[in-house]
């Protein structure tokens, strides 16, 4: 991606009901990531941070989150994903595993 962003792991939590990205990715990224993944897309952070990939996990069974994600960020997450959680390690994918039914 253009414009020095992060690794695009690090900016995009996606799942099949929508997408949450870093708001460091500019609006004409937005929209062809929405396209090309084709889902909705929503800019916000988690916990204030702009890493969303980093704090947060998702499958289609819904999305983890980051434990100091605020109430507005987590609402906004679940409007676009369906279903949300949080608690735990700060580095979510540091002790993960993921697939299509589960995360542990």
């Amino acid at each position: 991606m253009e414009g020095g962003v992060n690794t695009a792991g690090n900016l995009l939590v996606v799942n099949e009901n929508g997408a949450v990205a870093s708001p460091s990715i500019p609006h004409d990224g937005l929209e062809i990531l929405a396209e090309v993944l084709g889902v909705d897309i929503v800019s916000t952070t988690v916990a204030g941070h702009d890493v969303v990939g980093s704090l947060a996990v998702a499958n289609d069974q819904g999305v983890l989150l980051h434990p100091d994600v605020t109430p507005d960020e987590a609402m906004l997450i679940e409007r676009h994903s369906r279903r949300t959680t949080n608690g735990g390690d700060c580095f979510l994918r540091l002790s993960i595993c993921r697939s299509r039914c589960l995360c542990i």
